[in-house]
């Protein structure tokens, strides 16, 4: 629960998951009347590297307060994992890989994408990069069911466009 990677907004599976091992820890703790030690400054730091940037300013909001508890970081995370996993939530987040405003640390320096729609130079259609079907990688079924970690890498391995 404390430790891994920073958990982006729009990882319903990842925030969800997070939500029920808190959920787990503060039904435990609570259990053996121990809940406060879940509000040392060690446990809600090591939390508060991994969360989305929205729920780290909501955070920052209630802590100034004196109400930055394990509880009300528990609370945010539900929230924002309900409205990932939301229909709305599906929709706003369906294609993102990257977040807005974020720079893209690894993509190339290129003047244009491999997966064009067409070679310019010969005016031929490019076929998608994973399965060489006819269409664009973006279209492509195979790729939409890998996870974000593997569309990354896969993207990232044969230098192709993170814009497309």
């Amino acid at each position: 629960m404390l430790d891994g990677p920073a958990i982006e907004l729009y990882e319903a599976a990842s925030l969800a998951t997070l939500r029920d091992r808190m959920l787990e820890c503060e039904s435990t703790y609570a259990g053996c009347g121990r809940l406060s030690e879940l509000n040392s400054s060690d446990v809600l730091r090591k939390l508060f590297k991994r969360l989305p940037e929205k729920v780290k300013a909501e955070f920052i909001s209630y802590s100034r307060k004196g109400l930055g508890t394990f509880v009300k970081l528990r609370e945010l995370v539900d929230e924002a994992a309900a409205n990932a996993e939301c229909y709305f939530g599906e929709e706003m987040y369906e294609n993102r890989k990257v977040p807005l405003n974020k720079p893209r640390k690894f993509a190339p320096k290129q003047t244009h994408s491999r997966n064009a729609v067409s070679d310019v130079s010969s005016g031929k259609a490019v076929p998608c990069d994973l399965c060489r079907g006819d269409h664009k990688l973006w279209h492509c079924a195979s790729f939409k069911e890998k996870s974000q970690k593997d569309r990354f890498e896969f993207v990232r391995k044969y230098k192709l466009c993170f814009n497309c």
